[in-house]
């Protein structure tokens, strides 16, 4: 068998199987973490832009129905107030 100097694995790694396997394993484990931390960062700041979407869109909606509630309520206090019974300002009429 001849001697391949040339290589960059160290002696004793060129020598044995186990030690090859060893360091084909490692390089493997390293490169899948790698991805792995890829992706995870990719994840997590889709799911941010989407919680922050689905937080913006929900206060919007609220926001809507508040301000609907709102100008409900300022609709009948004005009808409330131009009844003639609170327009007299006699607190028995009011309560009558």
């Amino acid at each position: 068998m001849s001697e391949d100097t040339s290589s960059p694995l160290p002696d004793v790694v060129r020598r044995s199987y186990a030690a090859r396997l060893g360091v084909a394993l490692a390089f493997a484990v390293v490169v899948i973490v790698g991805f792995g931390a890829v992706i995870s960062t990719q994840a997590s700041a889709t799911l941010q832009d989407d919680v922050e979407q689905d937080l913006t869109t929900l206060s919007e909606t609220r926001t809507a129905q508040l301000d609907a509630w709102l100008g409900t309520v300022k609709r009948e206090a004005t009808t409330a107030a131009q009844h003639e019974a609170v327009r007299s300002g006699d607190p028995a009429t009011v309560d009558s």
